[in-house]
């Protein structure tokens, strides 16, 4: 018996611990950066690519425009992610777009609320993205929670991000095609 009482303190120290984590945890930030080589106008746009989506981004099913326009701040989309099996919903809110520059927007779902930014820096051909994301999870125990997880949070990003780097890199879609006039046509509309 006296064991089982030790025990039962062990136990209600640690989850006192754990829970205490809750309360002083309110967010969590992490950042993830890859170089890819291609111009930033072509990787913004596979980026943006709704059909490539899956290539990258585990588990992803489908996006749909629910309010507002598209790329308009405060228009909101539903993002399905299907992962081992498990279908879930999280709604997005677009806080800012430049086009082919940076997007930023927030994840809300049950667990928690996700900011996330990304930019696309042109640097000679090349293109550096950066994530940056600041995590606040919502109840008690998803804030004491969210310390343990972040590793694997950031491992998520950073597969992502190597995954959209390979995705762009092989890319060979025309995004911006050049369109070929005919010199006779352009005599003809001349006269």
């Amino acid at each position: 018996m006296k064991y089982l009482r030790y025990l039962l303190y062990i136990v209600f120290g640690l989850l006192t611990c754990f829970l205490l984590v809750g309360l002083f945890v309110k967010q969590v930030e992490y950042s993830s950066e890859v170089t890819v080589n291609k111009p930033a106008k072509e990787a913004w746009a596979v980026y943006q690519d709704e059909s490539k989506m899956k290539d990258w981004l585990e588990g992803f099913e489908s996006i749909k425009l629910t309010k507002g326009e598209k790329n308009e701040i405060g228009s909101e989309y539903l993002v399905t992610i299907n992962q081992d099996g498990e279908t879930f919903e999280i709604k997005e809110i677009l806080n800012s777009f430049k086009e082919f520059e940076n997007v930023n927007f927030d994840f809300d779902n049950d667990f928690m609320l996700m900011n996330y930014n990304i930019d696309f820096l042109d640097s000679e051909g090349s293109t550096k993205i950066k994530s940056h994301s600041i995590v606040q999870p919502h109840g008690l125990f998803m804030r004491a929670m969210t310390p343990l997880i972040k590793g694997s949070m950031i491992a998520q990003e950073e597969k992502h991000m190597n995954d959209l780097k390979k995705v762009i890199e092989s890319n060979t879609t025309d995004y911006f095609p050049i369109e070929i006039i005919e010199v006779d046509t352009l005599r003809r509309e001349n006269q």
